[in-house]
């Protein structure tokens, strides 16, 4: 998510709802208007921007804890699994689970890594991913979610296997982008594909075309800026 493009955005009405939305998980020396992108994976959260990353880790009052790479990493007693990391410019806070096996340290040190080039990104070694991400084409607000291969191998023809949701804000309106992977071509239905998105969205937004292209159906959408 493009905060600064937000935050600039005159017709969005709930800023401080997105400021608060952005800074309260973290100590009051992050302010959100310094703040460029928030990126979400898996359990952890990425910020980037103008901000002094050193600064904001000592207001929360975290605890030291090594480093890995570039970054410096610190955890909080109170917050069991709780794990953040910067290096002065980036911060980069995972959270404990119960659902998932995977040690918070684990998953931000992967996550450095993944920054660095070290390890592949999924988009790398996920074709269905890929081909989804490839028809992003803004950076205001994206959400792409996917997929194992070794998860969809055997999935029904009219499985959803990658999903993704963009919005480019343009004044007083929205331009949205719904798109659906299927398994296989053959389990595409286009009529149920658009009742399905008309129902997964707002009430405020408005549904246009809805096209298919072998296994990816994209859908285009509308909604007041306002609203966003």
């Amino acid at each position: 998510m493009n905060v600064e493009a937000i935050l600039e955005t005159d017709e969005v009405e709930n800023k401080g709802d997105l400021r608060e939305e952005v800074t309260n998980n973290y100590s009051g020396e992050l302010v959100a208007d310094d703040v460029e992108y928030v990126l979400n994976v898996g359990r952890s959260e990425i910020l980037t921007g103008s901000f002094d990353g050193e600064a904001v880790v000592d207001g929360m009052g975290f605890a030291a804890e090594g480093s890995h790479g570039d970054f410096d990493l610190y955890t909080d007693d109170e917050e069991e699994n709780a794990v953040i990391g910067t290096d002065g410019d980036i911060l980069v806070k995972t959270s404990g689970n119960g659902f998932s096996d995977v040690d918070a340290r684990e998953e931000i040190e992967h996550l450095i890594d993944t920054a660095s080039g070290d390890v592949d990104r999924f988009v790398d070694v996920n074709d269905d991913f890929d081909q989804v991400q490839s028809e992003v084409d803004t950076d205001h607000y994206v959400y792409v979610s996917g997929q194992t291969e070794s998860a969809t191998e055997d999935a029904a023809d009219d499985t959803v296997v990658t999903t993704a949701i963009t919005a480019e804000l343009d004044g007083a309106e929205t331009n949205g982008t719904y798109l659906l992977l299927y398994a296989s071509e053959d389990g595409v239905d286009l009529e149920q594909a658009e009742s399905d998105v008309e129902n997964d969205l707002s009430e405020e937004a408005t549904l246009g075309d809805v096209s298919q292209d072998g296994r990816l159906v994209t859908a285009e959408f509308t909604v007041p800026t306002e609203e966003f």
